[in-house]
């Protein structure tokens, strides 16, 4: 059995302040076409919103940002332009890719670039599994098995209540999302209910390749 070894303090470090970072771009979607942050108390809770600029005489609809917290108004009051904040991480991910920090396959980086995207991750929808195991290890401080970066599926907890009390959603539809990532995706009907869907494959013949479930 392959003994973990640690991490340098430098490389740990740079993890840690991707993982800050990695904010903006979960919410580049929503920002980077303008627009101004707000507070909305609900039963006595603060929650932030994001209202974006109205378009053709049209006012979309505010998007949900999280609960008031000091670390999210630190995030919103030092947010920075998108395409810099990208480049940032960019070259970021590159130097932990160099220091042996493990990251998603090609397809799996994809899929979660198209979920973060539409919002699910704005939802507080949370990746489990084998692609949340390959975070554990630099979190730590130790480098990670091997095996712990091979996956074939993306795995992901979903929080509906989330979605309806702040009365916000992903768009568009969720097959539609995956589809962006690859279009050989298709639809899987739960054995239990045909009317719904927790599982997206994409399969060659009667073999699945990969797979995104949705844990409820």
């Amino acid at each position: 059995m392959t003994t973990p070894e640690r991490l340098p303090v430098s490389i740990q470090t740079l993890h840690a302040e991707l993982a800050d970072r990695a904010w903006t771009g979960s919410f580049e979607e929503i920002m980077d076409a303008g627009g101004s942050a707000h507070v909305k108390t609900v039963k006595g809770r603060r929650y932030w919103y994001w209202q974006s600029l109205t378009r053709n005489g049209a006012r979309p609809p505010a998007r949900y940002l999280g609960p008031d917290t000091p670390v999210l108004r630190r995030r919103i009051s030092e947010r920075t332009g998108v395409a810099d904040a990208r480049k940032e991480r960019v070259n970021m991910v590159r130097s932990l890719r160099a220091g042996r920090i493990p990251g998603p396959d090609a397809l799996s980086g994809n899929v979660l670039a198209a979920l973060s995207k539409a919002g699910a991750f704005r939802l507080r929808a949370v990746v489990v599994g084998s692609l949340a195991f390959q975070c554990y290890a630099p979190m730590l401080g130790f480098t990670a098995p091997g095996a712990m970066a091979r996956t074939g599926d993306v795995d992901v907890g979903q929080f509906p209540a989330i979605s309806i009390a702040v009365r916000d959603r992903i768009e568009p539809d969720l097959i539609s999302v995956l589809k962006s990532a690859d279009s050989r995706f298709e639809a899987v009907p739960s054995p239990f209910d045909p009317r719904s869907t927790l599982r997206y494959a994409i399969r060659d013949g009667s073999q699945e390749r990969f797979a995104v479930d949705i844990l409820a």
